[in-house]
């Protein structure tokens, strides 16, 4: 599983887990174990205005046979409290074709959810 962020640390991290699916099935990609396609997960903290934060995206690569990712955050030890907007592209064949053609990309994403620590992430993307 590959976790990457920009920006720097912070001490207010906290560690993301989370599983990512389209109803009872998972997102499948041609030749993910050769990076040909990939399902990224990216957490856009939310600004002042509501809108998706662009400047410093914190993104994983869900596990292509579970579904599950864990976003690592600027220190690679979690994501900073608050409220994010989750973007999903689903990348087959990478980084050409969104097969979810743009709809939860960072502009359009309905996606948003409150970082704190205490839960597991669950992003169904059939309830969208």
């Amino acid at each position: 599983m590959l976790i990457s962020g920009c920006g720097g640390g912070s001490s207010d991290a906290h560690p993301v887990t989370g599983k990512v699916h389209n109803g009872a099935d998972l997102l499948k990609v041609a030749n993910a174990e050769i990076g040909v396609g990939k399902v990224e997960v990216i957490f856009y903290r939310v600004n002042d205005a509501g809108k998706a934060d662009e400047s410093d995206p914190m993104s994983a690569i869900a596990d292509p046979a579970t579904g599950e990712f864990s976003p690592g955050g600027p220190a690679g030890d979690g994501l900073p409290a608050g409220t994010y907007k989750v973007a999903v592209r689903q990348w087959d064949p990478y980084p050409s074709v969104d097969q979810l053609k743009g709809k939860f990309d960072a502009a359009h994403t309905p996606i948003e959810l409150v970082v704190d620590g205490t839960k597991t992430i669950d992003i169904d993307l059939s309830q969208y």
